[in-house]
């Protein structure tokens, strides 16, 4: 159990900012919580024990030893973090900044110089995992930031995860997720496209992942060929829309790091005709559809 006067500010109980928060909780963290929608977060408030309901994401870092926020992109966190409700406005020298956010590597940058030009620590921690694997306390976590606020960190990633890579720069850990994530988009587009040839030449989806899964044997390309082969995409663990937008950072990134990305290229126009197609709210892996599309295969359910 942690230290029971050590009280944490949560910012963002979604998909997975709330299993994470849970977690806390569970283990003795005394939350400050504070969501855009507050119905959503009083429905969710049974299962946070000792949590107290804030109004503003001010108010969840006052008096608070760490701060989390678990957000959905660039613009919900530069809302939760600048203005006089902001988190900036309330943070004290003891308290330290963790994003959890996937967000470009432009906004890191900036938050890293602002944080440091107010003498405040900034931790990003992004996760690798769905919400299932945050529910099970089974994140990788990647954590950028000065070397003393990741170990005062240590006992909070411990609760909430199952390992933890470290970075000296705030940056570096925002561009490694998405190095992460453009990789499992990468092998959802190989998995549609594969698994769409292999059923135009007669050969179940299920029994062509039974051979995929056992050749190339990790749980991104088990997980979502899986889904792929069942075109089982709800619920949505992570929503194809989101999935557009980490994938808009990694090519941005490349812009601004003069590295072509011409992969990255082809699976952006992959989620153009999907989102066009109005999957954006199906996992992530329903851009495989189009690959169905394209071989002229039977309509998906989008079960």
């Amino acid at each position: 159990m942690a230290e029971t006067n050590q009280e944490v500010g949560f910012i963002g109980l979604g998909n997975m900012g709330f299993p994470m928060a849970k977690n806390l909780a569970q283990a003795g963290f005394r939350l400050r919580v504070w969501n855009r929608s507050v119905n959503k977060a009083r429905e969710k408030l049974p299962d946070l024990p000792q949590a107290r309901l804030c109004s503003s994401p001010r108010e969840a870092t006052e008096g608070s030893q760490f701060v989390f926020s678990s957000l959905s992109n660039d613009e919900a966190v530069r809302a939760v973090t600048f203005g006089p409700e902001g988190i900036l406005a309330a943070m004290d020298e003891n308290c330290i900044r963790v994003e959890a956010s996937t967000i470009s590597i432009a906004l890191s940058s900036e938050l890293e110089s602002f944080h440091a030009t107010a003498k405040r620590r900034f931790v990003a921690s992004p996760v690798f995992g769905r919400p299932e694997a945050a529910e099970q306390r089974l994140l990788w976590i990647v954590a950028g930031g000065p070397s003393e606020a990741i170990e005062r960190c240590a006992p909070l990633f411990g609760v909430i995860g199952q390992g933890t890579f470290r970075f000296e720069r705030a940056p570096h850990a925002n561009l490694m997720k998405l190095l992460g994530n453009l990789t499992i988009a990468s092998t959802i587009e190989a998995l549609g496209e594969a698994l769409a040839l292999g059923e135009k030449g007669g050969i179940p989806p299920s029994d062509a992942m039974q051979v995929i899964g056992s050749v190339f044997n990790s749980p991104v390309a088990k997980g979502y060929g899986m889904r792929i082969a069942s075109q089982n995409f709800r619920p949505a663990g992570f929503r194809m829309d989101l999935g557009f937008k980490d994938v808009l950072l990694a090519i941005r990134a490349g812009e601004e790091l003069g590295a072509p990305l011409p992969l990255a290229s082809l699976i952006h126009d992959r989620f153009i005709e999907a989102l066009a197609l109005g999957r954006g709210k199906l996992d992530w892996s329903a851009v495989s559809s189009v690959s169905r599309d394209a071989a002229g295969l039977a309509a998906t359910r989008f079960s």
